[in-house]
This record gives structure tokens, sequence and C-alpha cells, in this order.
């Protein structure tokens, strides 16, 4: 045979058909186990170098027991270098228990080891460091450096680090990824290994008995496991402890032992198993075995610089970590932010970023020199719209200042030439434009107008002030007057700004009139408190009459004087009566005295109202509903001083609509009953109130009106207080604001 893979393979199938004691078994177990090249030196004492020994429990086929001698070998290569000389052997203490197997491996490790100086040993657990505590003659007076539990005695001539068996992390980890976990499932196998692994869960899971409910699915057969973690109920998630063989005695090797349990469940499982991370677990808080390697490997180190390895102290080290898959998050929907921050996420699947990096650099690159240029464009194409725009709204703000100005435009060379002109309507002109563009204003305008111009055009030409002008022109059968303005525009035109200002003259000639309908007023006012005078002294001679007349009534009683007779005075002291009634009218209207309460309709207040500003509502183009409701109660009130309320409230509301469009413009005048009063609003659409102003509304002497006093609603909520009831503001939800004054019922 040319190579030792071919030695191997016929040792193996030798030593198959041969194999009937433990020694042999332990044999063939080292020649799988041991590559070529440390076989070579295991039996070649000569080999020189700093010759160290790992003792691994586990087999070497697991995942992680190969990540830790790896890390092993890399931190102890960086400390010696080519010096170096490094032996491993994997004993698997856990699976084969039996002292027989016990037997052949120290016979194995004797015959292997025994002629080699071995510098430093290693155990790399608890078992290991049992084992070669146990039989300490195997290797000499080699130190011994151990990573095993926070429980175990240190040997003499060793030191180590001690770890902390943990189980409550990974607990912990399942209830922050699943805050509504209510069943834990543990799950162990049938040997003794197994069950005093499931007593440290059971040990963990007491401490989470007010949340959770721990149950211990144990010594199973695979098949029977299966099943029933396939119906596990909601909220539950799988423990997994130790399983080294089920309750049929099979074994499995551990990566397919989890493949199939989670192939099979349908709850998440947790492990602290590091070599389940990756074969359908979730996730747990594992040892990790390269932090574990590396820091054994750092006292082999020290060791061997020349410290007793009696005198480093044995450290009690944290190396566990809390690992999740990716992938099974994906698989139970468990939201990647409830993820402990400290916990290590494996098997993301790679983004396109990361995966496609160049290309996706020179996509973007492509897209964004794309995107500029795009952006480039459409910001030319929008600044140019944009001053398109700006040009059509100048043009289109000056047509409509344009249209809204009332005064005709011209503009004329210095000499008088009409040059242009702007009118806002045809009929505002004195000819059609036809007969006067282009030509000269002594052929357009009176003869005696147009000499008053002329030097009025040379002296705006000349200088920059503007020159006033005022005139009459008979257009449409009458004179109207019209101001013109005159300014220079440049050096070759001048602008004529023509204001019709007949009404202004009418408006003056209206306040002339206005005023001596004033004056009338106050003589009509003098003669009113003359007729005052009168109707006194007028007054007693009528009593006198009356008096008199009833006195002879009473005397012709007595008599027995004719009919005829009595109906004559009958008629004398009706007359009498009538005229003293009407005398005190007068007296009354004159003086203002106050009037007495009745009681009266509500409805009919509101009628008189209407009828009183109809005309003032006409005038504002206001529309009126009205809404009375039938059958309202009688109120007591003065009948005058209510009507004076109302009559404010409405053309307060006026007044406040007058400003709005004519379409939009509605009164709405409201009776109602609720709770023993009787109601009555007045709702307008005008542009409503501020914050600032309700509040101030009724403050004696605070207007929104520019020409208003103030004094209306402060004594119209006194007047209506005076009444027994209440007045009141509130603001629309659209527009406009509603008052509203309350009368108890009589």
């Amino acid at each position: 045979m040319n190579s030792f893979a071919e030695i191997e393979r016929s040792i193996i199938r030798r030593t198959i058909r041969a194999l009937t004691t433990w020694p042999l078994l332990l044999g063939l177990l080292a020649l799988i186990t041991i590559p070529a090249d440390r076989t070579a030196r295991a039996g070649s004492p000569e080999t020189g170098g700093t010759k160290v020994l790992v003792l691994y429990t586990d087999r070497r086929d697991l995942p992680s027991t190969g990540r830790v001698d790896d890390a092993h070998r890399i931190a102890l290569a960086q400390g010696l270098g080519s010096r170096l000389d490094y032996y491993s052997e994997y004993i698997d203490l856990i699976r084969y228990e039996d002292p027989k197997y016990q037997a052949a491996l120290h016979e194995y490790l004797r015959s292997r080891y025994s002629d080699v100086p071995l510098d430093v040993v290693v155990a790399a657990s608890t078992a290991v460091l049992d084992f070669v505590t146990a039989n300490r003659d195997l290797f000499g007076d080699a130190p011994l450096v151990f990573a095993a539990n926070e429980k175990v005695p240190r040997p003499p001539n060793s030191t180590g680090i001690r770890t902390k068996t943990e189980f409550g992390g990974t607990i912990a980890l399942a209830m922050a990824l699943q805050p509504h976990l209510k069943h834990v499932y543990v799950v162990s196998g049938a040997s003794k290994f197994d069950k005093s692994y499931e007593q440290l869960v059971a040990g963990q899971c007491s401490t989470y008995t007010d949340r959770l409910t721990c149950h211990y699915l144990s010594g199973l057969a695979m098949d029977d496991l299966q099943t029933q973690l396939s119906h596990l109920p909601p909220d539950s998630i799988i423990f997994f402890s130790s399983f080294l063989y089920d309750g049929a005695g099979n074994t499995f090797p551990p990566v397919e032992l989890f493949d199939h349990l989670s192939a099979a469940a349908n709850a998440p499982i947790y492990s602290v198993a590091e070599q389940s991370i990756g074969h359908g677990v979730v996730g747990g808080r594992v040892r990790a075995s390269s932090i574990v390697a590396q820091k054994t490997a750092a006292l082999v180190l020290r060791v061997l610089a020349g410290e007793k390895a009696d005198s480093i102290p044995v450290t009690d080290e944290n190396v566990f970590v809390s690992q999740v898959d990716w992938r099974q998050l994906e698989r139970w929907r468990i939201p990647e932010e409830r993820v402990p921050s400290d916990s290590v996420v494996l098997f993301r699947e790679p983004s396109i970023w990361s995966s496609h990096r160049p290309y996706v650099v020179g996509a973007l690159a492509i897209f964004v020199a794309q995107l500029a240029l795009i952006a480039a464009l459409v910001t030319q194409r929008q600044r140019r719209r944009s001053a398109e725009g700006a040009l059509r709204r100048t043009e289109a703000r000056n047509t409509a200042i344009l249209r809204t100005v009332p005064d005709l435009m011209f503009v004329l060379s210095p000499e008088g030439v009409y040059l242009d002109y702007h009118a806002p309507s045809a009929d505002a002109l004195f000819v059609p434009p036809e007969h006067f563009i282009g030509r000269h204003m002594r052929d357009v305008l009176p003869p005696d107008l147009a000499q008053a111009f002329e030097p009025l055009l040379r002296q705006a030409s000349a200088g920059g002030e503007p020159v006033s002008f005022e005139y009459t022109l008979p257009i449409g059968g009458s004179g109207r007057n019209f101001e013109a303005r005159i300014v220079r525009c440049d050096n070759d035109t001048v602008m004529c700004i023509v204001r019709d200002v007949t009404a202004n003259h009418r408006a003056g000639e209206e306040l002339h009139q206005a005023q001596a309908e004033l004056a009338q007023a106050t003589r009509v006012r003098s003669l009113g408190e003359l007729a005052t005078g009168i109707a006194h002294e007028v007054n007693q001679p009528l009593s006198a009459i009356i008096t008199n007349a009833r006195a002879g009534l009473r005397r012709l009683d007595a008599s027995g004087a004719p009919e005829d007779l009595r109906d004559v005075l009958q008629d004398i002291v009706s007359d009498g009566k009538r005229a003293t009634d009407v005398i005190n009218r007068i007296r009354g209207l004159v003086k203002q005295l106050p009037l007495r309460p009745a009681p009266l309709d509500i409805n009919e207040v509101i009628d008189d109202v209407v009828a009183l500003s109809r005309r003032t509502l006409h005038q504002h183009q206001v529309a009126v509903e009205v809404h009375r409701a039938p059958n309202l109660p009688m109120v007591t009130g003065d009948r005058v001083q209510l009507q004076q309320v109302l009559l404010n409230l409405v053309l307060n509301a006026t007044d406040a609509m007058r400003m709005g469009h004519i379409d939009g413009r509605l009164l709405e005048i409201n009776s109602t009953r609720s709770n023993g009063v009787v109601k009555v609003s007045v709702h307008d659409s005008g542009p409503g109130l501020n914050e600032y102003s309700v509040r101030r509304i009724f403050t004696p002497f605070f207007t929104t009106k520019p020409d208003g006093m103030g004094v209306g609603l402060s004594i119209s909520r006194s007047i209506v207080e005076a009444h027994g009831g209440r007045l009141s503001l509130s603001r629309n939800s659209e527009k406009g604001a509603t008052f509203e004054f309350e009368l108890p019922v009589s």
C-alpha cells in the first residue's frame, strides 16, 4: 500500500473482523481519529519542540470539537511558532462508561505516550480532568492545565479555568424572543449523563415557576419522542438537554439528531450545545468553545514560559454567549428586534449589497449619473416654466389690475397725440377708439379743453411731478366731472390717468343736503319739545271737559232727560278720552319714558324686528330666513327693549356680512324652547371672530367695527340679564358667528 489512508483502511477492515476486546476497539478509534502527521510524531520520541497534549472527551467528528482543536492549535502556534509539537486525543468518555473501556484507554495512552516527554497536558473537560487525575502516572510530572466546571477540585501541579454550567440564560433568551411563552419541554436521553443534565435543567426551571410550566421528556424512544414533539400546545418551546442514546438504546450523531428533532417539532428548539446552532435550533446561551480554548492556551503558554502551574490561580470564567440562528427566527416568525443586544445572530442571508457590492456600486453610479442628468433637465425645464409662469402671472396681474381700475388711461406724445389707451368699458370713452388713436387731442376734445391740456402735457413732460386738472365733458346726455393726472412715462411719452369724479361731486351735494336735513331734524326736535308743553297745557282743559260731561250725565240720569242729549254727552266723554290718549302717546314718545314689562309672544317681536330692518337688509343684499317654533309659551318683558336687543343683533350681523360675497350673505333667525326657557338665535355668514374678540365682545367700548362705539352689545346683555335671561356668542364651524339670548317662560 502506497499511502497512509490505504494503510488506515486496511487496518480498519482487519480490526473489525478481529474485534473482541476494548483495547482493540480503542486502538481502532485512535487510528481513525489521529491525522497522519500526528501519528508519526507520537511514535517518534526523538522529535524536537515543545510537546503539548490536549485530551478531549467528545468525538472527533463533532463540529464543535474541531473548532476547539483549531483554536487551541492557533493560539499555541502564535505563542510558540515552529517550536510547537502538538498532540490531541479524543477519548469519548461520556458515551463509554464501561470500566473495561477505562482500562483499555489507560493501556492505550500508556503505550502511546510513555516515551514522549510531554511539557504540558491539557484536559479540555471535567470528565477528562477526572480521568487524568485518576491516572496521573500516564503523563509523568507534566503540568496539567484544565477547563472544567465550577465544582471540581484542583489537582496538584495544575492550573486552569472553571466555567459554570448555565441553563437559565437559554430559558431567559427564549422568554425574550417569545414573550408569551408558557410551556418548556425538556428533552434528554436515557444515559446516566443525560439524567444528570436533566436535573441541572430542572433546577434552573424551578426559578421560573411563576411564569413557566416545565415538562420532561426523558428516556423515550426516538419515534415516540418525535411524535410527542409534533403535538405540543401553543406558546411552547423545546429545551434540548443531553441525548447520548434513546430509551431503545439507539445512538444518533448529534448533528443528525438535531435535524430529526427540528423536522418533527411544532415548536422552536433551544439548546446549550454549541454544535446544535445551525441544525434546526433557534439558539441558546452556549459555552463558546473558542473562548475556552483561547483562555486555556493562554495558561499553557504561561506554564511553558516558566511559571509554576500551582502558582497560577484557577479563575472562574464566563464563557457563555447567546447565539441565534437567523433562519430559525424567520421560520418561527420571531421578530429580530426581540433579539437581545448582546446576542450573536448567525447564518444571516447575505444582502445584495454584501454579495454583489461592485455591481451594486456600478449600478448606483450609473443610476445617480442618470438621475443627476434627469434632475438637471427637469430643473432647467421647471425654471423655464417657472419664468414663463411668472411672466404669465405678471401679465395676468397687470391685466387684472387694469380691469379693476375704474380710471381711463391714455398714453400721449408730449405734443398731444393719442398713442394707446385703457378703458374699463367702451361707454366710459368720450369717443370710440378709432376716432382718437393716432390723432391730436385738438381733433378730439372741445377746443377750449384741448387748449387747456396742451401746456399741462408740456409741463408733465419736462418735470417729474404729476400734474392734476379737473374738467367737465358732456357724456350720455349729461355733464360728467373728470380729474386728470398727467405724469411722464419716458422721454417720448406721457400718461394721462383720467378718473370720473362725478360721484364725488354728487356726494358733496348729498352731504350738503344731509346737513340741511339734520338742521331740519333739530328744528323738529325743538317742535317736539314745544308740542310736549302744548300737550301738557291742553291736557288740563280736556280733563275738565271730560269731568263736566260725566257730571252732566249723572244729572241727566237723575232727572230723566231726553236720550239724545245723553248720547251727545257720552260722545263728548269718549272723544275727550281719545284726545287724552293721543296726547299721552306724544309725551311718551318725546320724553322716551320707560315701558312696563308685560306677557308677550317672542315670535311677534321677531316679526316686528324683521319688518323694521327689512329695508336695511335689502339695501345690503342680505337674505333672511326666519324659523319660528310653533306654540311657544309667553315670556314677560318690555317689548320695546327686546326689540332693541334683537334689532341690534340683526344690524351687527348685517354689518359683518357687508364685506363678503353677495351670494353668501345669509341671516338666520331661529326661535326654540328648551328646559323652561325660550331661545332666540341670530346666525350670520360673515368672517367670524377670533379668540380675542370672542373674549372681549361684551366688554363696554370694545368694538370690531371701524365706526363702532362698543356699547350696543354691552347694553343688549344688560337688558337681557335684567329680564332674567342670558346673552351668549358662539363661533360657527365654517364661517360667521351666532348670537343667542334666552328668556324664562312666564
